[in-house]
């Protein structure tokens, strides 16, 4: 009697193992690329991501931790992605979020694709129709060239801080 509880105990934990593994891999941002921030201060991750932006900074969040860039066209590296026309039939804007409360952060990397079309009313209106990893991922090696570079110039005596 026993033995046939703990084996439908067993099946059930792996039945219930099984569901949430399905639940978590769902819930997955796809098209999206993120890293661990190491042990840096969230200031210099604010400043590198400020740098790192594709087109400069078009938006910011209000708690400051997700940053969105002007709308590009990704060709070449993300340093020289420039912000494109305003009558372009596609665009692309990629969005920077410092997620966590404490060390280390996480990272995330998202660049989304929008294309134009015309409404009812006959004006072009943008709806998003993918996201690109490859695009993501060129952001995020630029990201951390940006935060290797900044953490070769910074003066460790003007950082100190002594209350």
């Amino acid at each position: 009697m026993l033995k046939k509880y703990l084996n439908n105990m067993t099946s059930l934990k792996s039945v219930l193992l099984g569901i949430c593994s399905l639940l978590l891999v769902g819930c997955a941002t796809r098209g999206s690329v993120s890293i661990q921030s190491g042990d840096h201060p969230l200031h210099y991750l604010r400043f590198v991501t400020n740098e790192s932006l594709p087109a400069g900074k078009r938006a910011v969040s209000e708690n400051g931790r997700i940053y969105f860039s002007n709308y590009f066209t990704p060709k070449g590296r993300p340093k020289f992605w420039t912000e494109i026309k305003k009558n372009s039939k596609s665009r692309y804007y990629a969005t920077i979020s410092i997620l966590g409360d404490q060390r280390p952060y996480t990272i995330e990397f998202v660049v989304v694709k929008e294309v134009s079309k015309k409404n009812s009313a006959g004006t072009l209106v943008f709806s998003e129709v993918g996201r690109s990893e490859s695009a993501a991922k060129a952001v995020l090696k630029y990201f951390q060239q940006n935060l290797e570079k900044s953490l070769k110039d910074r003066n460790v005596i003007d950082d100190f801080r002594v209350f």
